[in-house]
Order: C-alpha cells, then sequence, then structure tokens
C-alpha cells in the first residue's frame, strides 16, 4: 500500500473515532434533571462563593439574621482557636465565614463557606466542623427557635468538606448529630421550595409574600 493511501486511512480511522468520543460526550443533548431542593442549594452555593460585603443569606429575613450571627460566631472562633497560615492568599470570602441558612418550619440548614478550608489539616478540620454544629445551635437558641431537622454544612470555593445532619441540640452538646458525612445531596431536602415561605435570594433580602 502506498504512503499517500495508508495516511487517508489513518486520518479516515481517526476521524471515525473522534466522531464517536464527541457523540458520546455531547449526545445527550437533554438538560440534566434536577432533584427537589437541588436548584436551590446551587443558588445558595452561588449567593456564598465570592465575599459582596456581605456575610449572610437566606430564604427569609429571620434565616439572614441567623446566618449573619453565625458567620461572626464562625469567625471569632476561628480567630481564637486557631493558627492562621502565615503565607497570604487570595481569598474569595476575604476571611469571612460566608453562610446561607435555610429554614422552615421544622428545619434549619446552614451552609458555610469557609476560608482558606484546603490549608487546614483534616483534625482541623473536624473541629472545625463540631464548632460549626455548635454555632448552629447557638443561633437557634438565641433566637428562641425549635426545629426538628438540622443540617450544617462546610465548603471551600467548590467542595464540601462536612455535611452534618440529625436534630437540634442544647447550646454545647454534639449529641444530635446524626450523621456525619461530606455528601451535598443530604442537604437537597432543607432546600424544598415548598418548605420555605419564599424563594431564596442572591441578595440576601427575603423575598414578599403575596
Amino acid at each position: 500500500m502506498k504512503k499517500g493511501c495508508l495516511f487517508i486511512v489513518v486520518a479516515a480511522i481517526i476521524a471515525f473515532v473522534g466522531l464517536i468520543v464527541v457523540g458520546l460526550i455531547f449526545g445527550d443533548s437533554e438538560p440534566r434533571e434536577m432533584q427537589p431542593g437541588q436548584a436551590e442549594l446551587e443558588r445558595a452555593e452561588s449567593a456564598i462563593a465570592v465575599f459582596k460585603d456581605q456575610v449572610g443569606y437566606g430564604n427569609t429575613e429571620q434565616a439572614v439574621t441567623l446566618a449573619n450571627g453565625f458567620g461572626s460566631d464562625m469567625k471569632s472562633m476561628r480567630e481564637l482557636l486557631f493558627t492562621e497560615a502565615k503565607k497570604k492568599g487570595i481569598s474569595s470570602s476575604k476571611g469571612n465565614f460566608i453562610t446561607y441558612c435555610s429554614l422552615s418550619e421544622d428545619s434549619a440548614c446552614f451552609v458555610v463557606h469557609a476560608p482558606k478550608l484546603r490549608k487546614f489539616t483534616d483534625e482541623a478540620k473536624d473541629s472545625l466542623a463540631e464548632l460549626a454544629w455548635l454555632a448552629a445551635n447557638k443561633q437557634l437558641h438565641e433566637h428562641d427557635l425549635q426545629v426538628e431537622n438540622l443540617a450544617v454544612a462546610m465548603k471551600g470555593i467548590a467542595l464540601y468538606s462536612m455535611v452534618y445532619t440529625g436534630t437540634m441540640d442544647q447550646e454545647e452538646s454534639l449529641d444530635g448529630i446524626a450523621n456525619r458525612g461530606s455528601d451535598k445531596k443530604d442537604l437537597w431536602p432543607y432546600f424544598i421550595q415548598e418548605q420555605v415561605e419564599s424563594e431564596p435570594e442572591i441578595d440576601g433580602q427575603a423575598a414578599s409574600i403575596e
């Protein structure tokens, strides 16, 4: 076989394989099906991705208040109990614990973007996670709220380091933690629209109820 013909055959094979690969990647043009609460959580994640002169966000005005208190408490505890990395790097949170709170009659969920979380050791992340659970309970008690189900989640820029779910505790107790994981799917039930009085708002303001 002449070199020219061989080149054509090889090129044709490569092109054929390429078409198969493209088909596998882009063949499914249908949009992915969202599970209940998934889209709402993704909007909350977008709200806390970058610090925009606001620490707390939520689906109601009271939820925003809880998120602000939670974020403030977490920042104070971090400064008091943890040694900050010497090297200063770019932080999208600018040192703040940007928090979204989803609140309903029987549940509360706190999702927090922790600054420079990737620089923490695994042991430090575990300690910070437990402090977050305590801080969430503290906010609920201080505002005389009683909820049946509680979730607290901590994430960096993209990945979650902890997702704790369980029941509301006394302020200084961890006994209510039923599940210690890192799968954000466990948070979806806390963001189902039917559970809340208003839609999550990116600017942190609760939507008015007609």
